[in-house]
């Protein structure tokens, strides 16, 4: 597997500058198939599509250029095919690749090893009970750190609103780094005229009813006015048609049939009509005023298309005039003429995005990034703001939320003998004493009064609560005796 990344507008619109191609080496390649090779000529890596194959050697043609490329490369420059496309991919991976992304990534990696460094140490600290006092907030601190409390309809809220800001900030990545605007190529199919010949006959042995019609010959003893029509199928344009007549002695004259008139559409349709007799005639005067026998007359019938781009069209037909008939020059297959090449004109138009199952040009997909980030920052403002709303209020919810692996359930218990009862005036304090010295919070609830401890002798820490008020009690009574019961 190899990866391209895609400059230039050879092989548009199925590839756009910027896009990443992934290619695969393959056993075999065919026509048809875009390859990517390495040039020796250009020295570099082109993605083209095979248009011929000549044993070993390959023949590459950009679906854009109107050239083949000069060089026939073999196997063994042949990188693989495309098997994946991923619009501007390229950029991206241009992004990543850089140097001050290189940088980061170096910059990331060194602070996770000083970072894995740094928790060891606080493991080692832990172990000799000299922990660092945590950092804590109050109780009104922001709504976000009270998410884990959030009700189940703002949870699933608060989870769509991030997917629908992670699909925001997809889109605005592809649309923002697709080009607006895309030259694009429109391809037709060659032109091709197709001739038809008919003549009204009387009924007789010679044909089997009352028309002949091509590729027939046309009896001239049966008939005399004959009916031509053409049917042309390609761009639009300017038509004339014009008759060439010839002879053996080098004789020629051209017969203006119809003169240039424009039309709309892809197909027109048109006839006019040979009468045989004049032309005969205008072949025999020229040879009386020559003086060389006329002999048999050749005619060119030739329909001069001319498209709105400046490109020309002339298939001909050849028949043959002799006394005894009119007759195709060649086969049936005559009747039909196909032009050598397609016609191509080049447009530019919005570039178009898939994203999601979704086709969007570029300017569309970039407001609708736009407006699904700002709705998903409103969702997410509103969340909070019901958060916040939500988060709690009392003080033994609060404690428990926030320490509850520091808090274990228990029994009431006595002040130590001789100790003394150091009332604190809010649970952080009481948390900042527990971690200084490595203690847990001893906890219990007594009509309607909830009571925290840390006991580190001979001094016991204590911070009480009301179950039904959120707050502290008074500090007047902070200290106390060892002599009274924390009951």
């Amino acid at each position: 597997m190899s990866y391209v990344t895609v400059r230039g507008v050879s092989m548009a619109p199925e590839l756009a500058g910027g896009d990443l191609s992934v290619v695969r080496a393959a056993d075999a390649y065919e026509v048809g198939d875009v390859v990517a090779y390495r040039s020796d000529q250009f020295h570099k890596v082109v993605l083209h599509r095979i248009v011929a194959k000549h044993g070993d050697h390959y023949t590459f043609k950009g679906d854009n250029n109107s050239w083949l490329d000069p060089e026939r490369p073999d196997t063994s420059q042949l990188l693989g095919t495309q098997v994946v496309r991923i619009p501007g991919g390229g950029v991206w991976r241009q992004h990543l690749t850089s140097p001050a992304a290189l940088g980061l990534y170096a910059f990331l990696l060194v602070g996770a090893t000083g970072t894995t460094v740094d928790r060891r140490r606080r493991r080692r600290r832990r172990l000799r009970r000299k922990t660092r006092p945590m950092s804590l907030t109050t109780r009104h601190q922001g709504a976000a750190a009270s998410l884990a409390t959030l009700t189940t309809p703002l949870k699933i809220a608060a989870a769509a609103t991030g997917a629908l800001a992670l699909f925001a900030l997809l889109l605005a990545m592809f649309a923002w780094t697709a080009p607006p605007r895309e030259a694009t190529t429109a391809r037709q199919a060659s032109p091709r005229m197709t001739f038809a010949y008919s003549a009204p006959v009387a009924r007789s042995a010679a044909y089997d009813g009352t028309r002949a019609v091509s590729p027939q010959p046309i009896f001239r003893k049966l008939a005399d006015k004959v009916d031509l029509r053409y049917t042309y199928r390609g761009p639009a344009g300017r038509i004339a048609v014009n008759a060439v007549l010839s002879t053996a002695s080098g004789w020629t004259s051209t017969v203006p049939l119809m003169p240039a008139r424009s039309f709309s559409g892809t197909t027109y349709v048109g006839t006019t009509q040979l009468r045989l007799s004049e032309l005969e005639a205008r072949a025999r005067a020229a040879a009386s005023a020559t003086g060389l026998p006329s002999g048999q007359v050749q005619i060119t019938l030739e329909p001069t298309v001319t498209s709105a781009t400046g490109t020309s069209f002339t298939p001909l037909l050849g028949l043959k005039l002799d006394p005894l008939a009119l007759s195709l020059s060649g086969d049936a297959r005559s009747l039909e003429v196909r032009g050598s090449s397609s016609t191509t004109s080049g447009t530019a138009a919005e570039h178009t995005l898939t994203f999601a199952g979704l086709e969007l040009t570029v300017p569309t997909a970039r407001l609708l990034s736009l407006g699904v980030l700002a709705l998903s920052l409103l969702a997410a403002a509103a969340i909070a703001v019901l958060a916040r709303r939500s988060y709690p209020t009392g003080d033994v919810e609060e404690i428990q939320r926030r320490w509850s692996s520091l808090l274990v359930r228990v029994h009431p218990v006595q002040a130590p003998e001789g100790g003394s009862v150091v009332d604190v005036t809010d649970p952080a304090t009481l948390v900042k004493l527990a971690e200084r010295y490595g203690l847990l919070i001893l906890h219990w609830t007594t009509d309607e009064i909830a009571t925290y401890l840390v006991q580190d002798d001979p001094i016991t820490y204590r911070y009480r609560t009301s179950t039904t008020e959120a707050a502290p009690t008074s500090s007047a009574s902070s200290m106390t005796t060892a002599e009274r019961f924390l009951s």
